[in-house]
């Protein structure tokens, strides 16, 4: 999923851009999401090795309900999570804990 939202982001994007991006090797998941018809080549950039090119295709605008590319989100249209896992709860709620533990410690 993170490779295929990088893709229908930032396309059309090279591997090495979204490698850079993601930190790892995307390999297998690009070969996946091209077997899946989510993703296809959509030509060669200009520069050094002229690279591949990849986008999304038709699939992937049908599969998520999309009418278009400009139908997705925009970065601030996304409500970031609350309390991830390994978040710090905020102060109120961190406080109410402790202060319950130390309420259980005592009896």
């Amino acid at each position: 999923m993170e490779t295929l939202a990088i893709i229908a982001y930032k396309q059309p994007v090279t591997k090495t851009e979204l490698e850079s991006i993601r930190g790892v090797n995307s390999d297998y998941t690009i070969q996946k999401l091209l077997e899946k018809d989510l993703v296809e080549i959509s030509g060669r950039s200009e520069g050094p090795g002229k690279p591949l090119l990849y986008s999304t295709t038709a699939k992937f605008t049908d599969y998520f309900g999309l009418k278009g590319i400009e139908d997705l989100p925009k970065p601030k249209e996304i409500e970031p999570l609350e309390n991830q896992i390994g978040e710090q709860a905020p102060i109120e709620e961190q406080q109410i804990v402790e202060k319950a533990i130390i309420y259980n410690e005592e009896e």
